[in-house]
């Protein structure tokens, strides 16, 4: 599903708490997380949480974005907790 351009997968969920499971955004999702202190997307390389930023691009109905390599150098190894998350809006 990665593509070979070192995309991010924006990611969602159905709640934002400490137990809730994390999904890729897809064509059925108007929300997606976003790391508060910051105020980037939330996305997945496949081998951890990065943070992302647009434009958002659908590519064969999954929601991609580029890494934001400032905040990747500001923002080592972040926390997630549900205090540092908000859904923003796909658009």
């Amino acid at each position: 599903m990665l593509q070979e351009n070192g995309s991010l997968i924006l990611l969602t969920s159905r709640d934002i708490a400490e137990d809730s499971p994390l999904y890729v955004a897809d064509f059925r999702d108007i929300q997606a997380l976003v790391y508060v202190p910051t105020g980037n997307w939330l996305g997945t390389d496949g081998g951890g949480i990065r943070l992302g930023k647009g434009p958002l691009e659908m590519i064969d109905g999954v929601w991609y974005m580029g890494e934001d390599l400032v905040m990747k150098e500001k923002h080592h190894n972040i926390q997630l907790s549900p205090e540092l998350l908000s859904f923003g809006v796909i658009d």
